[in-house]
């Protein structure tokens, strides 16, 4: 019989830290080599664990490891071994109970202030962090930056684990404060600042995790039975073509279509069909297009009534329709004639 645990302890929760493992040896199971995920196998006889911490001392690498073994030896003396160290603190197990001398406020006082600067410095990382990806997403995000369901779980499962994050290292130096202070939290306390941690760390995981999955399945194939494009046929250009088509659906963009047509000597139709929640919606994204016209690669544009035609130099490349709630682009590798640009715009109007 086997348990799976995540282990993952700060030094001051060294209390609940030990009142799990308390539980997991006296129930019989007995791990080897701790880690952030460890294996606990069943054995016939009860287990003892024992957290102490210990900061390498001594003014050279011979005097730090001569000193880290006495430490160490100290336990393996008494039939425990160390299979666990993280940040100052050790774990020792052993197959009898033992009497060893109360030693965690000792030595857990030599950590207890460069724990604090270390939480306070990953504290502002982590909030300049999410300051500074808001305002990336601000500045750069556009309306393909949120065509599923699953970027925009994605996006909130980023935010909320460096919230989590920056959480967890303020109730770090929060609680290093306390024991600087010789105040010892209370145990309940820190179990419920831990749960909290772990319900938030659990969530922003499934949003990364489920975002990245619904993205994957939410694109499919149309058919052009199904939704009626332009096509290079439509237009009187000969030759043989593959359409590459494309559906998603998310909450900003209920519905959105778009379409890769291409020959063998490489001329293209791009064809994207944004379906919003209202015609303001719309109308709305259509006047973002006509602000940034780098975003569909235009150098300049003109504007009447509900179209607008984008040059790349002076040459037409793009055209964009604003119909009820639907904003449709129509990007284009060759010369339009008068007569394809009349049927672009009458298909689309």
């Amino acid at each position: 019989m086997y348990k799976i645990k995540i282990i993952n302890y700060q030094p001051y929760e060294y209390e609940l830290f030990q009142k799990t493992l308390d539980k997991l040896g006296q129930e019989g199971f007995s791990c080897q080599d701790l880690s952030f995920i460890s294996l606990f196998k069943k054995v016939k006889q009860p287990v003892y664990y024992k957290i102490d911490f210990y900061k390498s001392e001594g003014k050279s690498r011979f005097e730090k490891m001569e000193n880290r073994n006495h430490f160490l030896n100290y336990y393996i003396e008494r039939d425990y071994q160390p299979i666990y160290s993280k940040r100052g603190m050790y774990v020792f197990k052993g197959q009898k109970e033992c009497d060893t001398k109360e030693r965690h406020y000792d030595n857990l006082e030599t950590i207890i202030s460069s724990q604090r600067i270390k939480t306070i410095f990953l504290s502002m990382l982590f909030l300049f962090l999410i300051c500074f990806l808001s305002f990336l997403v601000m500045k750069t995000a556009t309306i393909d930056s949120w065509l599923t369901y699953g970027i925009t779980f994605v996006y909130i499962g980023i935010f909320l684990g460096l919230l989590t994050l920056f959480y967890r290292q303020m109730i770090g130096f929060s609680s290093y404060n306390q024991l600087f202070k010789n105040i010892r939290q209370s145990f309940s306390r820190l179990k419920k600042w831990r749960l909290i941690y772990i319900i938030c760390a659990m969530i922003s995981l499934s949003c990364f995790a489920g975002g990245l999955v619904e993205d994957i399945f939410n694109a499919r194939s149309y058919t052009l039975k199904e939704h009626p494009i332009i096509t290079l046929e439509k237009l009187g250009i000969s030759g043989k073509s593959t359409i590459q088509t494309k559906k998603h659906s998310s909450f900003t963009v209920p519905h959105y279509y778009s379409a890769l047509e291409m020959t063998n000597d490489e001329t293209i139709l791009l064809t994207k069909e944004y379906q919003l929640n209202s015609p303001t919606k719309s109308k709305e994204l259509f006047k973002n297009f006509i602000d940034h016209p780098d975003q569909y690669l235009c150098t300049r544009i003109e504007v009447k009534e509900n179209i607008i035609y984008g040059y790349h130099e002076d040459t037409l490349t793009t055209l964009i329709f604003q119909k009820e709630k639907s904003v449709i682009i129509v990007s284009f590798s060759f010369q339009l004639s008068t007569q394809q640009l009349y049927q672009i715009i009458q298909f689309y109007q």
